[in-house]
């Protein structure tokens, strides 16, 4: 830390001064973010030094330029959950920002899970559907489900961050149905 006098000088070069009223902290630093991918629903633990920037509490957090919730907080660790982000993945900072409005960043420390493509997308029980994405295992090791339009898929072939194989299930339709394509990982 640096301390030190504040001088302030007006355009007549007149100048007051207050000595020893200003102090420069060192800036903070964010050395974790576990898991450092995935979606809503997940908790995140960020760890690091003096991550309220000098102040006594967190204003926000956001991951990739989107707010998170806030559940606690210290000026080593801090525990969020994410809002939602964009359904097709992003990556982006870190952002704490402290009740002075100091701020402590990591740069691309978080990534928005996200499906990209599904191939073919549309079939029956037996298709072979390949789902393509951004860090789809969301900071986990694997993924515990895929469920094609709200039907679980018999088998996961394979998987990994950026692309996932799968057998579509029996699934009694009587005409086509189109539907959402959800991943669930064993990080939550």
């Amino acid at each position: 830390n640096l301390n030190g006098d504040v001088v302030v000088t007006s355009d007549s070069g007149a100048y007051t001064t207050g000595t020893g009223l200003w102090t420069y902290i060192a800036e903070g630093n964010i050395t974790g973010v576990s898991p450092n991918a995935g979606q809503d629903g997940v908790v995140v633990t960020i760890t690091g030094e003096g991550l309220l920037g000098g102040g006594d509490a967190i204003a926000s957090v956001s991951l990739a330029g989107v707010d998170a919730f806030v559940q606690s907080g210290s000026d080593t660790e801090i525990q969020i959950r994410p809002f939602e982000g964009p359904a097709a993945g992003v990556q982006g900072d870190v952002l704490v920002t402290g009740s002075t409005g100091g701020h402590v960043r990591l740069v691309n420390g978080w990534t928005y899970s996200g499906v990209q493509s599904v191939s073919p997308n549309y079939g029956q029980r037996g298709t072979v559907v390949v789902i393509e994405g951004i860090a789809m295992l969301g900071g986990g090791s694997s993924v515990t489900e895929v469920r094609l339009s709200q039907v679980v898929a018999t088998e996961i072939i394979s998987a990994n961050s950026t692309r996932i194989e799968v057998i579509a299930d029996h699934n009694q339709v009587f005409t086509e149905q189109a539907g959402d394509v959800v991943i669930l990982m064993d990080n939550a």
